[in-house]
């Protein structure tokens, strides 16, 4: 009974109920973070490819999401995906992204974080291979297809390994 009039006295004395109480922050203006459950694990694979080639990052502040339209489509009407550096953000078209298959989508989600984990511009360069010159990055500016087995060399080369 003593302990409780000491409890009382205390709360009593130290000022009215609502300073106590907790009040969150308004975040309706600032997005959370948000990485839509279908590039999850193209970002985890960045993310190991990264640490496997000793690139420090951190994708703590990083969304990316798929819609139907992009947000600037009047600006970049054939863009399959986009980056918006200044807001960590990758935005995804996903009608285009329901075409293509794990590497073209690995391509495509890699290209655009090399944009906003990587500060990496478009790129084009060849490469030699069997059949002539190729694409020799992933920052190229179309996506493209074929040679799987160029995936080491374009890892490297858009983690600045080459």
């Amino acid at each position: 009974m003593k302990s409780l009039i000491l409890m009382f006295i205390s709360l009593a004395g130290c000022g009215s109920y609502s300073e106590f109480t907790y009040t969150p922050p308004d975040t309706s203006q600032v997005p959370l973070p948000v990485i839509d459950r279908e590039f999850r694990p193209y970002l985890e694979t960045f993310l190991r490819e990264a640490h496997a080639r000793q690139y420090p990052l951190t994708a703590k502040k990083l969304s990316i999401v798929g819609l139907e339209a992009l947000s600037e489509a009047d600006k970049y009407p054939n863009a399959a995906g986009i980056c918006y550096p200044t807001e960590v953000r990758v935005e995804v078209k996903m009608p285009y992204w329901r075409t293509l298959d794990n590497t073209m989508r690995e391509r495509l989600i890699f290209h655009e974080l090399g944009h906003c984990l990587l500060g990496r511009t478009h790129r084009e360069i060849q490469v030699m291979t069997p059949d002539g010159p190729y694409y020799g990055s992933l920052m190229e500016p179309s996506l493209f297809t074929g040679h799987p087995e160029l995936r080491a060399y374009y890892l490297d080369e858009l983690f600045g390994k080459l």
